[in-house]
Parts: C-alpha cells; sequence; structure tokens
C-alpha cells in the first residue's frame, strides 16, 4: 500500500467518525504545529523510490543543509508510485506541493502523466527527473504547453535534490 492510500485511509476512517473528538482535537493540534511539504514521486526504479523517499524524510541533517526548513519547524512527507496510471488515479487537488516525475516510464511518460495531473491540479511545482542527456528543442515541440524549468538528472545526492527541492519551493 503507497503512502497516499494509508493516508486517503486514515481520512476516511476519520469521516466514518471512528476516531473520538479529543483524538481527532490532538490530531488537529499536531498538524497546525508542525507544517509539511507534500510531495508527489513517481518513478518505475523502486531504488529511486526508496532512496528519495528515505532520504527526504529521515536524513534531516543532509535536508536541513539545503535551506528548504526556513524556521526548522517543517518537514517532508514523500508519497511514492511506481506505476503512473495508479498515481493519476490516486491524485487529489490540494493535497501536493510538488511533484516529482521520471521522464522515461512505461506506459505513460513523466510529461504526460503532468498534463493529466495539471487537469486535477494546477497548483504544485513539478520537477522532472531523468538519467537521460535532454534535448530541449524536441521537448518544447512535443510538449510546446510545457513551462517547467526544473529537470533533475539521475544520479542525484540527497543534498543535492533537498537543494533543488528548496528552490522550487521557495
Amino acid at each position: 500500500m503507497t503512502t497516499a492510500t494509508a493516508a486517503s485511509n486514515n481520512n476516511s476512517k476519520k469521516d466514518n467518525g471512528s476516531n473520538n473528538s479529543s483524538q481527532h482535537e490532538g490530531e488537529t493540534r499536531l498538524k497546525e504545529s508542525v507544517a509539511t511539504y507534500r510531495i508527489l514521486l513517481v518513478d518505475d526504479d523502486h531504488d529511486i523510490l526508496f532512496t528519495f523517499k528515505e532520504g527526504l524524510e529521515e536524513q534531516r541533517d543532509v535536508v536541513d543543509k539545503s535551506k528548504i526548513f526556513v524556521d526548522g519547524a517543517k518537514k517532508i512527507q514523500v508519497d511514492t508510485f511506481a506505476d503512473p496510471k495508479e498515481a493519476l488515479s490516486s491524485f487529489k487537488a490540494g493535497v501536493y506541493d510538488l511533484l516529482l516525475l521520471d521522464i522515461r516510464m512505461q506506459d505513460m511518460n513523466g510529461f504526460e502523466l503532468y498534463e493529466e495531473l495539471k487537469k486535477i491540479d494546477d497548483k504544485p511545482k513539478v520537477c522532472f527527473i531523468t538519467a537521460y542527456e535532454l534535448y530541449y528543442e524536441a521537448l518544447k515541440k512535443d510538449f510546446s504547453e510545457l513551462d517547467v524549468g526544473c529537470f533533475i538528472k539521475k544520479p542525484i545526492s540527497i543534498e543535492d535534490l533537498a537543494i533543488k527541492i528548496s528552490e522550487e519551493l521557495a
């Protein structure tokens, strides 16, 4: 089960009234006291999913160097999907601050996925991930409406990834 699915399941339980009010009030206070950046990561490489998620969520000392947390009160939550169609079907408006999308995936590439996600919510910023050299003119021709300047080349260290993310979220 993906993190997004688990979060969705937890929200369903809350909506059904299965939590008592004092527990719900405690959760609300916790959410208000710790602001969270939500990131959607879609890549068909399971090693990338694990490494990026673990690095961004758990390696606070490395991520802090990126200046992503100005006040030290924020944290990052990364929801991961290996299948772009599953990511699309689970995507909800108003949830994510940033989309990290691999360019080359089976069934649907990162640009096609982004075009579909934008129809649901056009507010999150986006960075495309690739292990291949980019041919900007070809990309501009194929995706003329795409106005994105954030491309992340694999391999990348967690520290450099956090710096790139902080630039996009600033």
